[in-house]
This record gives C-alpha cells, structure tokens and sequence, in this order.
C-alpha cells in the first residue's frame, strides 16, 4: 500500500476503536498515548522503512483517536444536553418532507454556535409545505437518536441524524425564496422522484425510484418485495452504490469514449447523482473509488484501488466518524475489498479450464463466457467478507446469491440507463417519456420475477436462528482458509465440497430434531405483539402474527420456521382482528404454505381490519374458517379447542380463546380478551387446570384477572411483549402472577421462548 492508503487506513482503525472497543471519553486519551508515541519515533529519526510506516501508522492512530474525540464534543455531546427537553428551536430545513406514522418528517440542522452542524429529524403535522433551505422555529420535545423502540440503536447517527424533535405547536416558517446552490441537489432529486412517478407504471415505479434516486419509501411499503430481494442476496442493487455509478460511467464511455475530456465531464454528473442520492455510506465509497479511476485514466498514473477504498472509508469517517456502525457502510467496504482481494484469483480458477474448450475458439462465445464467469466471481468474492455481516444484522444467509447476479445485473443495468435516459425524456416531452418508461420497465420486470422466484426456492437461504447454521458458517470459513493455501483450482474444490455436504448434513438433522412427536409452544419475540407457534411431529399452527414494533412479524415468523425445518403451516389462527396481532400474515403468507386462516366473525371485530385480512387470505387462495361455535382439530397427537368469541356487553376486544392439550400439558391463549370477558368465558366453559398461559393483551392490567388464575392454576405463564407506552406489562398483573406462584416468562426479557409438554 502506498501511503496515502497506511495513513488512511490507521485513522479509519481507530474510529472503529472508538465506538467499538473504547469506554465513552477515553478517545481522547488513546489520541494522546499515540501522539507520544508519533513524536517519540519522530524524534528518533531512523529512516528503515519499518519504522517510517510505525511512525505513519500512529499519526493515523492518533489523528482517528483525536478527531472522534473532538466530534463527540461537538455533535453527539450537543445533542444529548438537550435529551429529554421540552423548549423552542430553530433549524434550517435540509430535504423534502416525508410522511411517517409520527406525521411529517423532515431533516434539518439545528441552529446553534457549534462549528460543526446538528442533524436532527423534525416531526409534526404541518411541515408537508417545507423545502430545502427553509428556517423554522417550532416548541418541541428533544431525545437523543440512540434509541428506538426502547432499546440502544446506531441506525440514526450512523446516517448522520443526532437527535429528534417532536413538534409541540404549529411551527413559525421563514421561507427560503432565492435559489442556492447548496441545495439544488435536493431539488432536483426532488424533481426526478416526480417525474418517476408520474411516468413509470405502479408495477415498478418503486424499484425505479429506488436504483435512480435512493428513495426507499415506496418499496419499503411492499415488505414481501423487499424480503425477496433480501433472500435472493441482491437487495444491494436497491440501494444506490457503485454499481450505479458504475451503470452512470458506463453510459458516459458509451457515448463519448474514454478520452480524457469526456472523462473528466464525468465527474460533475457522477458528483451531482450522489449528491441527489443524498451521499449514502455506499454512493459516496464508490464516487470516490471512481474518481480515483477517472484522475488516473485522465492523467496516465497508476490507480491503486486499495488506496482509493482506504481514502474513500477515511473520507466517510471524517464526515461522521458514527458512521462506522451503519450496517450499509460496512456491508459496503466489505464486499468491495472482497471483490479487490479474491474476484481475479477465482475468476482465473474458474476461466483457465474453460480456455481450452474448443467453443472457446469462437471470439463471441469467448468473450460471453469470460463476461459471465467475470460477474459471476465478482458476486462470489462480494460474498465472501460481506455475508457474515449480513448473517449479523439480518440473521440469513442467501445461497441464491451469486445466481440471482448472475441472471438479474445485466437486467438492472439495461433498466438504470432505459430509466435514466427515460427521466430525460419525460422532461422534454412527458407522453414520449411514458413510453421510454414502459421499455425501461420490461428488464426491470424480469428481474424482478427472477428475484421473487429464486427467493421462493426451498434452500434459497439459511437463517441464523437455527444455531447449527452459524456453527456452519464458522467451520465453511475454516475451511475456505484451509482452502486458500491450495493454489490448484481441484484442491480448492476439496473444502467446498465439504462445506455443501455439512449443510445438507446439517439441514436433514435440523428436520428430524424438530419431528419429535412432542408438543412444543414457542413464544417469538416480535416486539409489542404476538406470535405464538405451537407444533408436534412434522404439524405446526400459529396463533397470531403481528406487531407494532419497528420488526416485521411475518419476516421473524417465517425465518424462525425455515430455520428450524418448519416449511407450512396446519393453520394461522387470529385471536382477533387487531394490527398488533395480524399484520405479519401477507409477509408470513408469502413466504410459507399455510392451510387455512381461523378468525373470529366480522361481528366482533371494529375497523377495517378483519375485511383486509379476508381479502388478503383469498387472494392467495387461503380457505377462512370463521369460529362461530367451538372448533375442535387433532394435530399429531395435540387437541385444540378454539372457541367462539364471548361478548360481556363492555364493547372491549372480542377475542377467540384458544386451548391446546397433549396428555396432561394443556396451554390457554385468550388474545386481548378483558377480565369481565375472561369471567363470561368461564362461566361459559368447562376448562381445566393449565401448565402454560399466554397472559392476556401483552400483560395489560385490564386482563388476566384473579377469578382466571384462580380456576386455571397455571404453573407458568408467557407475555407477548416489547417496548411499549401503555405500561405493558402492568406492575399489578405482575404482582399478581407472584402471589399465585406463576412462573412469568416474557419476550422482551427472555426473547424468544420454548416450552415443550413433557
């Protein structure tokens, strides 16, 4: 490495060490043991080539150490003095407003005398009219980004965001009126986003505004999509990266060459899209590799990509040095060093049989066969530093991936340049560029029919819920290092042979371990709902699927039954018809057989959500069986008794009541039902002394009543649960589970739980 890139790459370690390995305050002094040190070996004044780079290495040390030091001070210390506040603030708005189930929402920097800028993210429900450039000063309530849903989070300041504010009254509005340069990217991204809108067709304008602008908001509404694409291992192409900036240079060379004023008219363009697309961890990593290739080509000098990527990582951490724990950053640099560190070593061990072919002779088929076995180790080398961060983050493992690039790049690609020169069009002549769209669109519908049939293949992916999967990964990595010292390309399919067979291995005996014929009750956590799974042999039901947390049910439920060898369901029965409790089932259903929904009659339900719910069983073709009198099913060796909702006359939730018995083991689910139902309920049936209870409405003092306890005795008891502003799970439902000498268990203390009758 040359030493721009030892420089940048020390100062980027020691960022790292800051927010991962240091005790908050202590950067500072880490900056300062490595600035005696730099000056210490400076004074010394060796000249060895050893020595020259420990000097270079702890100036980047201490540079790294000192700057996170002096930004916390600035940023992230500002924000927290104001945490918990309640008080007047002025900011200067920095992007279109969104909508959110907060209301508006809207970026903007907060003013004050600090040098360095306070991103916040302003929420209210008058602040649709805003643009970019805007002053407002508005009562609102501060918290600090760190957390969400309760629990500590880096999603928010790794993207640059300190702190939210909630808007308390109607803001005052100082309106920009004169065009700035500052903010003519967001502008005109803004434009563009309209423009796709208005002229591509409902089918894929979300994947449109997606690949051309970033924007995730409507892609993001159809979580099934976005589970595909997650599966298929290609949810990267929705995210603006390199591979875009690449798809922008491309263009370029394709209508100017590679000259060098064509070239370095290149840059404004490539800088102008990343500014739109609002400089993401990943955009901003490739602009810079790509500005290295541009000056290097310009100017006749060499391109040292492993520098470009250590300048373009300190790069990014000079901007916001909490952007090291963003997921997308490290997802980002860890697939492009892959594809620098093994993409030519398994291209040529792929491509040197495959010369001597005699088809090979042909220069077409030849160069067609080099282009794909090209893109297809580029997506392996990706793969290989990148998929344990995915299996960190997002608990899969896609083992469609280099498959799914392989048929869908070149498709997303053809649909980047259609959709780009289609958006030029549009603003010339709007019908003509409808019709550039609808051509635009056909690659991008292929892709996505690949995407969406690949990730519905049974082996698609693993997940890291079934722990036998990471102990896999582990020993596959083992073995890919074993591997490395082989520099025959046959050696080397030695331990990947064993790596495919000790999957398969592992897989068949994950099915067998869960056919052990006994009931088991699993309690998933889900946040601020519930999904209960009960199974026995090779049978599984459900019981609710939902959540009001940041989670999506359906997505946790589905992965937690492939993981462990689970492939359909018997039944989904839905307690009742609330969306903590039902709005996990397009994504579950997508992703999983499931025999019939149970629900309870229209009757009992109140809002829209009982005749969605309907809709979205029939159009998959799902038979809905509505509980208007007890309903008795055997499964494996279990009853279960679902029964009709009871109706107290108190107008609370009408709940179907549910109990599951195997042997001696009964387990007894009553949904969101209240005590004076609970007491309707009991007086109505005959119900026995319990081992296991799901405690009514996630533990709420209104259920779970003393007259329950008392005539079910239940040894131990669940509550579906995370964080919540409704003081789930009541201090006095707690209080009297103890008195009556039941074992609490609870999702968002435990995580998921077992149980298993006998």
């Amino acid at each position: 490495m040359r030493t721009l890139a030892w420089l940048a790459a020390s100062f980027s370690g020691a960022i790292f060490a800051a927010v991962y390995l240091l005790p908050a305050g202590w950067a500072a002094a880490a900056a300062a043991v490595f600035l005696v040190c730099a000056a210490a070996a400076y004074f010394l004044r060796r000249r060895s080539r050893a020595f020259c780079l420990a000097l270079l290495i702890a100036a980047g040390l201490c540079a790294g150490f000192a700057w996170f030091s002096i930004y916390t001070d600035l940023v992230f210390n500002r924000a927290a003095r104001l945490d918990g506040t309640q008080a007047r603030f002025t900011v200067t708005i920095a992007a279109f407003p969104e909508k959110s189930t907060y209301g508006d929402r809207v970026d903007a920097y907060l003013e004050n005398e600090s040098p360095l800028p306070v991103r916040v993210r302003l929420y209210g429900d008058d602040l649709a009219e805003l643009t970019p450039g805007d002053v407002v000063t508005v009562s609102a309530r501060c918290t600090l980004a760190d957390q969400l849903r309760g629990e500590h989070t880096d999603v928010f300041t790794a993207k640059g965001v300190f702190a939210f504010l909630y808007a308390e009254d109607a803001a005052e509005i100082e309106k920009d009126c004169g065009f700035t340069l500052r903010w003519s990217p967001q502008y005109l991204a803004h434009a563009v986003r309209e423009k796709i809108r208005e002229i591509f067709p409902p089918e894929t304008r979300g994947i449109f505004l997606a690949i051309l602008t970033g924007e995730q908001s409507e892609i993001s509404a159809d979580p099934v999509l976005i589970s595909d694409f997650r599966i298929a291992g290609v949810y990267h192409i929705l995210v603006v990266s390199g591979m875009h900036l690449s798809f922008l240079t491309g263009i370029f060379t394709l209508l100017f060459g590679r000259r060098r004023r064509a070239l370095l008219a290149a840059v404004p363009v490539l800088v102008l899209f990343s500014a739109m697309a609002g400089f993401g961890a990943s955009v901003t990593r490739a602009l810079i590799m790509q500005l290295f290739v541009i000056m290097a080509e310009a100017f006749g000098r060499e391109n040292d990509r492993m520098t470009a990527l250590a300048a373009a990582l300190a790069f990014l951490l000079v901007m916001n040095p909490y952007a090291a724990a963003g997921a997308g950053l490290q997802l980002s640099f860890a697939a492009t060093l892959g594809i620098l560190l093994f993409s030519d070593r398994i291209f040529a061990g792929l491509y040197a049989p495959l010369k001597g072919l005699r088809i090979c002779t042909v220069k077409p088929v030849r160069r067609l066969l080099s282009a794909i076995v090209s893109l297809f180790s580029a997506s392996v080398g990706a793969n290989l530093l990148s998929v344990p961060l995915v299996a960190l983050y997002y608990g899969n493992i896609s083992l469609v991936s280099p498959v799914t690039n392989l048929l869908t790049v070149w498709a997303f690609s053809a649909s980047f340049t259609l959709g780009f020169a289609a958006c030029l069009l549009g603003f010339l002549w709007t019908q003509l560029g409808i019709w550039a769209a609808w051509c635009a669109s056909l690659p991008a519908l292929y892709a996505r029919f690949v995407v969406q049939n690949l990730a519905k293949l049974p082996l698609a992916a693993v997940y890291t819920e079934n722990v036998y999967v990471t102990v896999w990964l582990v020993f596959v990595y083992a073995l890919l290092l074993a591997g490395a010292r082989f520099k025959n390309a046959r050696r080397i399919a030695l331990p990947l042979s064993l790596a495919a067979v000790s999957l398969c291995v592992i897989l068949v005996a994950n099915v067998f371990c869960n056919q052990t014929g006994k009931l088991k009750i699993t309690a998933l956590d889900v946040g601020q709902g519930q999904c209960l799974l009960l199974t026995a042999g090779d049978a599984a039901v459900m019981i609710d699927c939902g959540s009001s947390s940041y989670s999506d049910a359906g997505s946790d439920a589905a992965e937690y039954l492939l993981a462990h060898g689970i492939n359909g369901l018997e039944l989904l029965v839905f307690t009742h018809c609330d969306t903590d409790h039902i709005n996990g089932f397009e994504t579950l259903a997508a992703r999983v057989p499931i025999g019939a929904v149970v629900i309870t009659p229209k009757r009992s339900c109140s809002g829209d959500g009982w005749s969605e719910l309907v809709a979205a069983a029939q159009a998959r073709e799902i038979e809905v069986l509505c509980v208007e009198k007890a309903l008795e099913i055997s499964f494996e060796g279990a009853e279960l008794r679902i029964m009709p909702p009871v109706d107290s006359g108190t107008g609370a939730n009408q709940c179907l009541s549910i109990l599951c018995s195997a042997g001696t083991f009964d387990f007894f689910v009553t949904g969101d039902m209240d005590q004076a139902d609970e007491a309707a309920l009991l007086n109505r049936e005959d119900l026995p002394n319990i081992e296991l209870l799901a405690v009514g409405h996630h533990g709420s003092k209104r259920a779970t009543s003393e007259l329950l306890l008392q005539q079910l005795r239940p040894e131990a008891a669940v509550i579906s649960v995370g964080y919540n502003h409704y003081g789930h799970p009541a201090e006095e439902t707690l209080a009297l589970l103890d008195r009556y000498h039941v074992t609490v268990y609870r999702t968002d203390r435990d995580g998921t739980v077992t149980f298993s009758a006998g």
